[in-house]
This record gives structure tokens, C-alpha cells and sequence, in this order.
């Protein structure tokens, strides 16, 4: 148990975010461990170094004590929680997309465990409640921060503490607050004139501030900043205190120049000519109308104080200079009244620090004609407007307005009743709309004119209302891509989602399903798998086509359909597929491949043309044919005029073996595996609705494209099929053999009467479960006693069963055989009534039994009365023939041993007829003679074998030492053979090799003479091989 208790050494980093999950972990199992090995407390601190690591171990080097040791790594590790933040983190915890409601779930209940509840009154609820909706909604972060430091906080002191923080800012607020007079001067800005203007005159160091020198050199090239805290210059002339001086100086001019604008608001000659009463949701304001600003504004305090619903809205608003802007916090929906004038659900802008309460823009002002302000200047008004208006006829479409301005100079000398006769904006009449219409509608096509449209599809974008996006038929091909009805088509759609893995979100989770899809149709889960990797794939679709990374365009062909894939750094662009025509299915491969290039460029034509982009095809021969460094001749026209077609593209054409090309290759062959299910319902009722098995053989002998998985489908929901062939209700047979072992249960029945000479007009049939070994015994009648004696007699050879089974009948039924069968310890059962397939098997095995009987009878010539005299050689052939249910006989299934007859084993078909064998050479003079020599084969025998050697010698052999011969045809030269009629007297001779043959003679065979002529046998024999070189006598 120590063993599987033992932890695992700790070395945890103590600043990284899991530190006190895996020390609490690493915590209780060595807890674990110490209280099941039952430790002396001064050998507990001995062990925990043991398992700790050396970095951990720093901490605790100088500890005596086991206790002082775990406190120390306790609070190293585990870092003291905020209760307050921690309830923030549960209350504003939200589902994620990734989440299911389950790990939501569990992921609130963790972050409770860190908020310390307790069981607390109401009242105190309700404090810490306030508590944390307080500090939550605090403006002041530095305030908050504060809070956060306590770890425990009641309501009360939150308060106080808020209270003097928030005292202590505004009092620091008004120390830091500048007083400046209007004749204010930068001293910032002529400081940095001045040392620029030096600097121009002598240039110093950027990183120490002395004369210029050489970087290595310098004195700050090894210092660090105390400013910034960075490595590499001095303090002096960081850069860092230049830009907190500027912003400093920006932030008192921007104070400056808004007291400057209060206190000219103020003056009476200054802005109040444009202040007037407003009233905002009937709440007098002060509105100030601003005619160059573009839009209205609310002041931020205003709408605090008198509590408008804000909404939120980012934005920026540059001032006169476009040094000068501010952000916005938002807009209000009010009403404005504006000197009688009702303005309902205006939407003003909040802007922090406003001049004034409300600040009237042109998007209220346009709603008037004019706007007159008054200020009493000595000269004529002064006009704005961005286009002067002269008068003109009163018979015009659009109204003037009612003041007339005087006309321009050039024109003072015309007559008064003089009309222009060309004008740049003209007022067209009823007449001239008219004729403008119809010549408009003679120019253009009505039927291929499309009016009022809200979306355009243009060079593969879809154009809609503020938005474009890919075109659909960019992604058809994909979307419509069918589930896989094969192996074959399985394995091509994995290759091809492989390809597009990266893009696709927990990609091995859902492709488990489609790997382990082993039968077809696939399961309704696999689908569900394979239809998310599509829409994966298609949401992962490249929008905006980058102008840096080169395009690569994909193109296969099958025989049936054209394919291609456009994409850009792995990611797909856009999907192309057709099938062929069927004049087209005729073509070479090698036209149907280059036919895929053409028709992909033809289609992505506005994404490839001016780009230099990657062709990439599975054909070798389109690759060089199309490539644009190669210049040889081509004798096929098409593919000269298609080589024309695509010289305008710029690419680099690539072969890629097709098994590597799976994408595209998946696309050109689907219209392999979709087929029209019309197709194969005709066959099915012009063949009269065959079954499955019928229609599959038909279909493979005609070669059609349709599995077995479509037939089995069709002939299911086949109307026709389920009315003239119902296939009713069956229920699941049960499995009658039960048994692990021989002779573990019988079965056992009666098998008669039978007509009989020795009055044995019965027998009991005795069946093995587990290896299906008869036995069969003649009996005089039907009662217990006669049951009793044939299972004593069977248990003496065999032993006791554990089981016997039988039907209701009365010898299987009486107490004395269930009294027999108790006291050995056997269990017994019986079938239901009327239900003789209960015991099955050995109503099966009567039937083989009586059968096998009968046939031997007729083979004898018997009388039917005389089957006991064969019903021994019946039981032995079944014993010994093969059951096709247990893959073995019940003879080897029975006794776990070949069984052994009185017509011998089974030979080979090598002995079973005369002819040359080998047989093996137990005297040899060395070990490099052959092993084997050739002999006739005579006779045979189960166990021996008569042979007869070269020289006419007979002898009886053992079928262990005889090996076949083979087929010498195979390795022989026709020159090689003899043909035993040739005479030796042309061979060359010579007096040495006839020496050299009679001394190895003697040394091999001990004698010459066996040599000279046969003993037995005057048949002419031939010269062996290896004599063919020399004369014989």
C-alpha cells in the first residue's frame, strides 16, 4: 500500500498560478503516505526532504521541525486569498462559448470555495452584499485598491476608509492645483529651444550627455536608468522625464487655456450673444449654439446630476487644432425645447468639462432655414451659404425661399426679363423625365436587367447592405460534399480534413468517430462528426486575400469529374468541382487532368490574373507540358490552344503524386460515390424486386457503381418488397450451449420406438454441449431404471457431469432418477411443455444419428430391424467427421487428441503413387556429400515405404527418412539431359579422371562390382550427371 501512496518529488515554481493547486495536491498525498507508513515524528521532516527538490529545499534548509517546515512552504505556496475579489470573480463570472453548462458549472464551484461563506443572520448578508456592490461601483481605482489590501472588511470601515481616501485626493488635488495668470510663458518650451539650439551648435552623447565619442566608449553603456529602470544611458538624459515634463506642461496649458474659456464665457462681449435658455426633459439648461460644430454636445456633470440614462458610445472630437481633442463617455436620448422648438429623442453626445450645459451643433441647427444672430456691428450682414441663389421664374418644380439676394456682378448689365439657355443644374420637366426614360430603356436589356437588388455577387464577394463576404459557390463544393459510402471514399475525406486540421477547432475529438467508422452507411453520430469538420472548414474561409503570400491553386481529374482547390498559406480560399459530360469521360487522362487547370483558372481568373502564384497537379506529363520554362513542341492542338489560354497567368507548375494530393482528389471523386438512387430503383422493378443477395450479384457482373450498403437500403424501404414479402417479428434466439468445458453438461432424450430383432426398441441419445460427442445406447424400454444403468455405466468411464438437461418426460421426471442424479451432486433441468427446442440439440443429434444408421443400412444391404449391428460405425463417423459449429471434430474437441481409426492416418499426395522420391543418406564419407539421394517409390504403407535404388536394389524404408522431389523441369537446360540411346564413344577421354572415378567408386560404395551391371534387374540404365564428362566401360 506504500507502494501506490508514495507521492511523486515536488518542485513546483512558487510563482507560477497552479503553485497552490499542486502543493495543496502534493500536500494531502504526502499526508497520505506518512499516515499509512506510520512515521516517528522526528523521521517525518527526513522524509519530506526526500522529496522535495533542490530549489524547494532552499526554503526550508535552516528548519528543526516537521510542523515549522510545512508552515514555511505553506505560506510560500499558498497566497493568502482576497475574500471581496473573490466574490467579484464568482458574480461576474460568464459561460464561455467553448463551455457546456456542466463545466460552467464546475467552474463556479471552484471559485466559491475561495469566497469563504459562512452561515450569517440576514442583516449581515444584506452588509456584505452593500459591501461588495460598493466596492464594485467605486469610480476612483486608486480607492478600490486600497479596499482590496484588507483581507477582511466589514461595511462600516469600507466607508471610513473611503471617506478619508477620497478627502485626502481632493485636498492633494487643490496643493497640486497652478495658479497662472493670463500672461502665462512656457519656460518648458524655451528650455527645449535652448538646448536644441546647443545641441545644434555642440552635439553630445544620447546615453551619458558629454561630447560625442564612440559608442564602446561610453561611460553608460553598462549603467542603469533610475528613471526608467532601463540598461544603457544615464538619468540625466532619459527621455522618459522629458515626456512626464511635456505632458505635465500640456496638461497646465489644456487647465489654462479651459479657465481662460470660463472666464471668457462669462464676459458679457464674448460667447453670451450665442447662449440661450434650453430646457432638456423639461429641466432648464443653459445651451450654448455653436454654428461650426457638427454635432450636439451634454455636459458630463449635468447628466450626473439631474441621473440621464447614458448609453455607451467610443469616439473622439478634435477641437479647432487637431492637437486638441477629447473622448467621449457616451450619448443621451432627450427632449430639447429650443425657443418654442421641440426636438423629441435627440441624441446628444457626453462630453466631460463642457463650457456650458448643452452645446447646439449643425445637426439641430440644419433643421432650420437660417439662423440670425445679432451683434450690431457697423457693416452690411454677412452670408454664409455654399451657393449663392438667384431668382428665377416662379413656373419652376421646387419652391425659393422668400428672400432673393442680388445677382452677381457680371449680370448687371443683362435686361431683366433674360433667361439663361444653359444652366450646370438644371430643373427638368414632366417631358424631359419622360424622353430621358425611354432612351435609357432602349439601351439596355429588360431580361437581363435586374432592379432593387440588396445583393451582388461580383468577382467572388458577396456585396450586401455594409458588408461583403465570400461567395457562396466558393464554398458549394465543400458544403456538398456527401458522407463516404466506402472504405475508400472514408480514407480520401480523412486525408483531405487532415489537410485543413490546423484550421479546425478540437479537431481530434471530432474525427474520432469518422477513424473508428468501420461499417457502411455510417453512424448518425459519424455523420454529425464529419457534417462540423465541413462548416469548420468553410467558416475558415480566407475573406480578405492577402496581397504578400502567393495563392496555390490544387486541380485533379477521375472519370467522372474535374476538381480544384484555391489557397493561401494552408487556409482554403475557394473550392471548384463539375462532373464530366459524357463525351468528356472519353478523353485521355492526360487531357482531363490539364482540362482541370484550365477550367480553374477560367473560374479563379480574378483572383490569379497580375499574381505570381503555385500550380500543383498528380499528372507528370500536364506539369512539363504546361510549364513556361519548357519550350518543346507539343503535337496535341487542344493543348497548344489551352498551353495560349493560360500564358497570360504567371505561376510555377508542380507535380505532386496523386496519393499525396488528397484534397483535390477527394472533390474530382465524388460523383464516383454519389449515385442516383432513381437509377437503382428502376433496376430493382424491372428485375422484380430481388432480394439482396440476387441484386448484389447482379450489380457486380454488370460492373454498376452501387454497394451492398445501397441495395440493403433500397430493398428495405421497398413498398412493394414489404407487402408481398413481409418480414415479420422474430424474436432473438437464446444460445443453448452454455458449457466451458467437456463432459460439464449432457443432454440427453429418448430416440423410438424402432422396430428391433433384439427387442431394443429405444435408445437413449447422450450429447455434450461444449464438443457435441454422441452417445447412443440400444434400450429395452422407457423406464428410470433402464436411464439409471446407462448413466452409471457412462459416469464409471468418464466421471460425474455438473449438469444434465432433458425434457418432461416420465423417465426424466421420476423422484429415483432426480434422487440418483442429487446424491452425486448433479444439477438437472428441464424444457417447457410443448417446447421440444428447448433441448434442441440432442433432438438435432437424433435426426443426425438415424440418418447416418439408415445410410449405412442401405450401403450393407441390411434390414432396417438389424441397425444395431452398424450403429457403432454410425457413432464413429461423427465423432471423427468435422462440426462446422466448433471448427474441429468432436472426437479432438472431446479429448483434446486426433482420433485414430482402423483406416489409418492420411498420406500425402507424393505417396500415394509410384516415382521418384529422395530418400535420406544415413552413411556418408564427409559432411559434403548430399544428404539425399534418389530412389523409385514402390509400394506404401501407413508407417514404411518399399523403394528401389539406382542399381536395382529394393528395401524397405521408414516414411520419415522419404522427402519429395520436385519439379526438375523448372531448373534444368535442355542440353543438360541425357538421352540414355547416346553411345559414350565420342566423349574425349583421358587415362587421370578414369583413375580419379574408380578410386572414389571404392571409397563410396566399398565394392566396383555394383557398378557393372544391376543385380536384380536387367534393364538398360542411364549415365548420372556427374559421369556425363568421362567413358564407363
Amino acid at each position: 500500500m506504500e507502494k501506490l501512496l508514495r507521492p511523486d518529488r515536488f518542485e513546483a515554481d512558487q510563482n507560477s498560478p497552479t503553485a497552490a493547486k499542486e502543493w495543496s495536491h502534493w500536500k494531502k498525498l504526502f499526508q497520505n503516505y506518512i499516515a499509512e507508513a506510520k512515521l516517528k515524528e522526528e523521521d517525518k521532516l527526513k522524509v519530506l526532504i526526500n522529496f522535495l527538490s533542490h530549489s524547494v529545499y532552499d526554503h526550508i534548509s535552516d528548519c528543526k521541525d516537521f510542523s515549522d517546515a510545512i508552515k514555511i512552504l505553506d505560506g510560500i505556496y499558498i497566497k493568502p486569498k482576497n475574500e471581496i475579489f473573490a466574490r467579484h470573480l464568482l458574480a461576474t463570472k460568464k459561460q464561455l462559448t467553448s463551455e457546456s453548462i456542466d463545466q460552467y458549472l464546475q467552474s463556479l464551484k471552484i471559485l466559491a470555495k475561495e469566497c469563504t461563506f459562512k452561515a450569517v443572520s440576514p442583516s449581515q448578508y444584506k452588509d456584505e452584499y452593500i459591501r461588495d456592490a460598493f466596492i464594485n461601483g467605486i469610480m476612483s481605482n486608486s480607492i478600490r485598491q486600497r479596499l482590496l489590501e484588507n483581507d477582511e472588511l466589514s461595511l462600516e470601515r469600507a466607508v471610513m476608509q473611503s471617506r478619508a481616501l477620497e478627502m485626502a485626493q481632493k485636498q492633494s488635488e487643490a496643493y497640486s492645483m497652478p495658479v497662472e495668470s493670463i500672461n502665462h510663458v512656457n519656460t518648458e518650451a524655451e528650455d527645449e529651444q535652448s538646448e536644441s539650439m546647443i545641441a545644434a551648435i555642440r552635439q553630445k552623447c544620447f546615453f551619458c550627455g558629454y561630447d560625442r565619442h564612440p559608442r564602446s566608449s561610453c561611460p553608460a553603456r553598462e549603467a542603469v536608468c533610475r528613471n526608467c529602470d532601463k540598461k544603457g544611458h544615464f538619468s540625466k538624459v532619459c527621455k522618459l522625464k522629458k515626456t512626464q515634463n511635456s505632458n505635465k506642461s500640456n496638461t497646465t496649458t489644456s487647465a489654462f487655456i479651459a479657465n481662460l474659456a470660463c472666464i471668457s464665457a462669462n464676459l458679457p462681449g464674448a460667447l453670451s450673444k450665442t447662449v440661450i435658455k434650453v430646457r432638456v426633459n423639461d429641466m432648464e439648461a443653459n445651451g450654448l449654439v455653436d454654428t461650426g460644430g457638427s454635432s450636439s454636445f451634454i455636459d458630463d456633470e449635468f447628466v450626473q446630476y439631474h441621473k440621464i440614462k447614458v448609453f455607451p458610445k467610443k469616439g473622439q472630437v478634435v477641437l479647432a487644432s487637431a492637437e486638441h481633442s477629447s473622448h467621449l463617455k457616451g450619448f443621451v436620448c432627450v427632449d430639447l425645447s429650443l425657443q418654442g422648438h421641440v426636438y423629441k429623442d435627440v441624441k446628444l453626445s457626453v462630453l466631460s468639462k463642457l463650457c456650458t450645459d448643452v452645446l447646439i451643433g449643425h445637426d439641430i441647427l440644419q433643421k432650420h432655414s437660417k439662423v440670425e444672430v445679432t451683434f450690431g456691428g457697423p457693416k452690411s450682414p454677412l452670408l454664409i451659404c455654399n451657393m449663392s441663389s438667384t431668382a428665377i421664374e416662379p413656373n419652376v418644380i421646387k419652391p425659393m425661399p422668400s428672400f432673393v439676394i442680388e445677382p452677381p456682378r457680371l449680370f448687371k448689365n443683362l435686361a431683366s426679363n433674360c433667361k439663361p439657355i444653359a444652366v450646370k443644374l438644371r430643373q427638368y420637366s414632366e417631358e424631359d423625365y419622360t424622353f430621358i426614360k425611354d432612351e435609357i430603356i432602349k439601351l439596355l436589356n429588360e431580361n437581363k436587367c435586374q432592379y432593387s437588388m440588396q445583393t451582388i455577387t461580383l468577382l467572388g464577394h458577396q456585396i450586401t447592405n455594409k458588408s461583403v463576404s465570400p461567395d457562396p459557390d466558393r464554398l458549394k463544393p465543400l458544403l456538398n460534399l456527401p458522407p463516404p459510402k466506402d472504405a475508400k471514399s472514408l480514407k480520401r475525406v480523412l486525408g483531405m480534413f487532415s489537410h485543413y486540421s490546423k484550421w479546425v477547432r478540437k479537431f481530434s475529438d471530432k474525427i474520432h468517430n469518422l477513424i473508428l467508422c468501420k461499417s457502411f452507411p455510417m453512424s448518425s453520430s459519424a455523420i454529425a462528426d464529419f457534417e462540423s469538420i465541413k462548416l469548420d472548414i468553410a467558416n475558415s474561409v480566407i475573406s480578405s486575400i492577402s496581397g504578400d503570400e502567393p495563392l496555390v491553386v490544387e486541380s485533379d481529374a477521375s472519370n467522372h469529374a474535374l476538381a480544384a482547390t484555391l489557397s493561401q498559406n494552408g487556409r482554403p480560399i475557394a473550392f471548384f468541382s463539375r462532373s464530366l459530360s459524357n463525351c468528356e469521360k472519353k478523353h485521355p487522362s492526360i487531357e482531363k487532368e490539364a482540362y482541370a487547370i484550365v477550367e480553374a483558372l477560367r473560374k479563379w481568373r480574378h483572383f490569379l490574373i497580375g499574381r505570381q502564384f503555385k500550380l500543383i497537379t498528380d499528372q507528370e506529363a500536364v506539369s512539363f507540358m504546361f510549364n513556361l520554362k519548357h519550350s518543346s513542341k507539343i503535337k496535341n492542338d487542344k493543348i497548344i490552344r489551352w498551353r495560349l489560354e493560360l500564358s497570360c497567368f504567371s505561376f510555377d507548375i508542380q507535380y505532386r503524386p496523386g496519393k499525396e494530393n488528397t484534397v483535390a482528389d477527394t472533390f474530382s471523386r465524388v460523383c464516383a460515390v454519389v449515385n442516383n438512387s432513381n437509377m437503382l430503383s428502376d433496376l430493382h422493378k424491372s428485375l422484380c424486386h430481388p432480394g439482396v443477395t440476387r441484386m448484389f450479384h447482379w450489380i457486380k457482373s454488370k460492373n454498376l457503381p452501387f454497394s451492398i450498403e445501397d441495395i440493403k437500403k433500397l430493398t428495405s424501404s421497398c413498398n412493394v418488397c414489404a407487402e408481398v414479402k413481409p418480414r415479420f417479428y422474430k424474436k432473438q434466439e437464446g444460445h443453448l450451449i452454455k458449457a466451458t468445458s467437456p463432459f460439464e453438461r449432457l443432454n440427453i432424450d429418448f430416440k423410438g420406438p424402432i422396430p428391433s430383432k433384439t427387442g431394443n426398441n429405444y435408445i437413449l441419445t447422450i450429447v455434450d454441449e461444449f464438443s457435441r460427442f454422441p452417445f447412443a445406447i440400444p434400450c429395452r424400454d422407457l423406464s428410470s431404471a433402464t436411464v439409471i444403468k446407462c448413466l452409471s455405466y457412462l459416469f464409471s468411464i468418464f466421471g460425474m457431469p455438473a449438469y444434465i438437461h432433458s425434457d418432461r418426460g416420465a423417465a426424466f421426471l421420476s423422484q429415483e432418477l432426480t434422487t440418483f442424479l442429487c446424491t452425486r451432486g448433479i444439477a438437472t433441468s428441464r424444457t417447457t411443455p410443448y417446447n421440444p427446442a428447448g433441448n434442441g440439440q440432442v433432438e438435432r443429434y437424433n435426426g443426425i444419428i438415424w440418418k447416418t444408421v439408415q445410410l449405412a443400412i442401405k450401403t450393407r444391404g441390411l434390414k432396417l430391424e438389424q441397425w444395431e449391428a452398424v450403429i457403432a460405425d454410425a457413432l464413429h463417423s461423427i465423432r471423427s467427421l468435422l462440426c462446422t459449429a466448433t471448427n474441429c471434430t468432436p472426437h479432438e474437441r472431446f479429448f483434446a487428441h486426433p482420433r485414430r481409426s482402423s483406416n489409418g492416418g492420411t498420406l500425402p499426395s507424393w505417396l500415394s503413387c509410384p516415382g521418384k522420391v529422395f530418400i535420406k543418406k544415413h552413411v556418408r564419407a564427409s559432411k559434403y556429400e548430399p544428404l539425399v539421394e534418389e530412389v523409385d517409390l514402390v509400394e506404401v504403407n501407413p508407417e514404411y515405404a518399399l523403394v528401389r535404388y539406382e542399381n536395382g536394389r529394393e528395401s524397405n524404408v521408414s516414411l520419415r527418412d522419404l522427402a519429395p522431389v520436385g519439379d526438375r523441369t523448372l531448373y534444368e537446360e535442355p542440353s543438360d539431359r541425357i538421352d540414355p540411346k547416346t553411345t559414350l564413344q565420342d566423349t574425349p577421354t583421358t587415362s587421370e579422371p578414369k583413375e580419379e572415378m574408380i578410386q572414389t567408386d571404392a571409397s563410396t560404395e566399398g565394392t566396383s562390382n555394383e557398378l557393372d551391371g544391376p543385380r536384380r534387374t536387367t534393364r538398360n540404365k542411364s549415365t548420372p550427371k556427374y559421369l556425363k564428362d568421362y567413358v564407363t566401360n
